[in-house]
């Protein structure tokens, strides 16, 4: 999960240092401190998740035991998840962008400690974070049907576009105990957050830094979603001069 002021701090990751990235550090011998290399170690994590979940599955295929990752998307539980937020946490913050990332951390969250997603949805990486593929349809034949409406709120510097329930109920009998346990928690975690504070927060987590722009989130990516800046350093590492005029360069 994520690590800032509105929700808990993540388990640690469960391989933070596979095999190629291990040799790169005992080539390099060393990793700088945590002051002096903040930008190189954001696209390091990245790179280092992308080759973690590589690994695994290329582990899992010699092997003959290929995890293949199903989504199984169910448009009714995307529409249900958007009405339980509308329900329970729709509050001045909550606008397009804030509930677009509340649908993936309820489906991230859920794949990390469960192996799947709530939702089904694909995610892509855009500029202000994960978005649902299918969503602007989603919510078009939600309005379509009378079950809510957009609302639009004028601020200083920009628009606020809202929704907000007209017909629209949410129904637990959808969800399992554990679906339900994760909407619960994504909600209490973020009810107080503004669409710029989860915009940051899903930013600093490895699946959307190491994913190439407009490209499909990887699920598998969701157990080392340790914030970026915040993953363990390694003690050995953090005294090479070699590797601290390196990253004096990248600065």
């Amino acid at each position: 999960m994520r690590t800032c002021s509105f929700a808990k701090a993540s388990p640690e990751p469960k391989n933070p240092r596979p095999k190629r990235l291990q040799k790169f550090l005992k080539r390099t011998n060393g990793a700088a401190t945590r002051a002096g290399s903040q930008k190189l170690r954001r696209a390091f994590w990245s790179i280092a998740v992308r080759i973690a979940v590589d690994e695994r599955r290329l582990g899992d295929f010699n092997s003959g035991a290929m995890n293949v990752v199903t989504t199984n998307y169910s448009e009714e539980k995307l529409q249900q998840t958007i009405l339980y937020f509308l329900e329970h946490i729709n509050n001045v913050h909550l606008g397009r962008t804030k509930l677009m990332k509340l649908l993936y951390f309820v489906d991230f969250d859920h794949y990390e400690f469960h192996g799947k997603s709530v939702t089904g949805a694909t995610y892509r990486k855009l500029p202000h974070g994960p978005y649902p593929d299918k969503v602007e349809k989603v919510i078009a034949r939600m309005e379509k049907t009378g079950l809510v409406r957009e609302v639009k709120n004028q601020h200083k510097t920009y628009t606020q576009h809202r929704l907000i329930t007209l017909n629209g109920k949410f129904d637990p009998a959808k969800f399992t105990g554990a679906e339900l346990q994760t909407l619960e928690r994504v909600a209490a975690d973020w009810a107080d957050a503004t669409a710029a504070q989860i915009e940051a927060a899903t930013h600093r987590e490895a699946p959307w830094a190491g994913t190439q722009d407009g490209k499909t989130i990887d699920y598998e990516m969701a157990e080392y979603r340790r914030a970026i800046g915040f993953e363990p350093l390694d003690d050995s590492l953090a005294h090479s001069k070699k590797f601290a005029e390196y990253v004096a360069v990248l600065a």
